[in-house]
C-alpha cells in the first residue's frame, strides 16, 4: 500500500465566497436592475467556475484510466524497482522508516497474480510502468495486496486510478466489495483510501481472512496496533 500523496484536492470554498468578489452592498445608488444582474453574473461565474472544476477532476482521472493495462510479463521485472521506490516516503513517518528497506512482492507472486488476471500497471507516454496495483480474488470480494507508485512520479493521480480500475473490475466480476489491510493513521494508507469510499472495519466486523491476514504481517514486523482492515461496498 505505498501510495504516495495524491495530487492535492482542488479548494472546494462556498460559492458564496466566490461571489463575494463582486459585493456590491458598499454601492448605495446602484439600482435594482444593476443588483438583478450582478447577482446573475455572480451566480453563473460560481456555475462556470465548479463546472470547470468537475470536469477538471474527471478529466485527469480519465486520462490516467487511460494509461491502466494489465501487467504483462516485460512489466513484472520493475514491480520491484516500483515498490522499492515508493516505500521511500516512509522515511518521512517517525517509526516506520524501516519498511523502505523492507521486503518487497516477488517476481513469482508478480507473475502468478497477473496470470489471474487481478494486477495492472500504470504507464507513461511510453508504455513504462510508473505504478503498480496488484489483487487476488477472495471468494466474492477482491483483496488489494499492494498498490505502489515511483516516487518520481507520486502525486499525479496514477494511485488514484490504479484503484478506481480495480474497483471497476471487481464490479464486472460482480463481487460484492474489495477489501485491504493498511496503516490506520498514514496519510497516504487510510485516510487515501476513506477518501476513495473505503471504511475501517471494526473488530468485529474484520472477519476471519482479514484477521489473519492481520495477524501475519504482525508476525511479519508490522506493529499490529497501527495497522486496520478496510472494506469498500460495491
Amino acid at each position: 500500500e505505498f501510495v504516495g500523496p495524491e495530487t492535492p484536492q482542488l479548494s472546494r470554498r462556498p460559492v458564496k465566497a466566490i461571489g463575494h468578489r463582486f459585493d456590491h452592498s458598499h454601492q448605495p445608488n446602484a439600482s435594482r436592475r444593476s443588483r438583478h444582474r450582478s447577482s446573475h453574473s455572480e451566480n453563473s461565474y460560481a456555475r462556470n467556475t465548479l463546472l470547470s472544476i468537475s470536469r477538471a477532476r474527471w478529466g485527469l482521472l480519465a486520462a490516467y484510466m487511460a494509461s491502466i493495462r494489465p501487467v504483462n510479463n516485460d512489466d513484472v521485472e520493475h514491480l520491484s524497482e516500483i515498490e522499492r521506490s515508493a516505500a521511500q516516503i516512509f522515511r518521512k513517518w517517525p517509526g516506520l522508516e524501516w519498511l523502505a528497506e523492507g521486503d518487497v512482492m516477488s517476481a513469482e507472486r508478480h507473475r502468478e497474480l497477473a496470470l489471474r488476471h487481478f494486477s495492472w500497471v500504470a504507464v507513461d507516454e511510453d508504455d513504462f510502468p510508473t505504478g503498480f496495483l496488484s489483487a487476488e480474488r477472495a471468494g466474492d470480494e477482491m483483496h488489494i495486496w499492494e498498490i505502489s507508485v515511483s516516487a518520481n512520479r507520486q502525486g499525479e493521480g496514477f494511485g488514484s486510478a490504479l484503484l478506481q480500475k480495480a474497483i471497476a473490475e471487481a464490479r464486472d466480476k460482480r463481487l460484492l466489495a474489495v477489501t485491504l489491510t493498511t496503516f490506520s493513521e498514514v496519510p497516504w494508507n487510510a485516510p487515501f483510501y476513506q477518501r476513495l469510499g473505503f471504511r475501517k472495519l471494526a473488530a468485529d466486523d474484520v472477519g476471519k481472512r482479514l484477521n489473519g491476514l492481520l495477524q501475519a504481517e504482525a508476525d511479519h514486523g508490522l506493529p499490529i496496533a497501527q495497522r486496520c482492515a478496510m472494506r469498500l461496498m460495491l
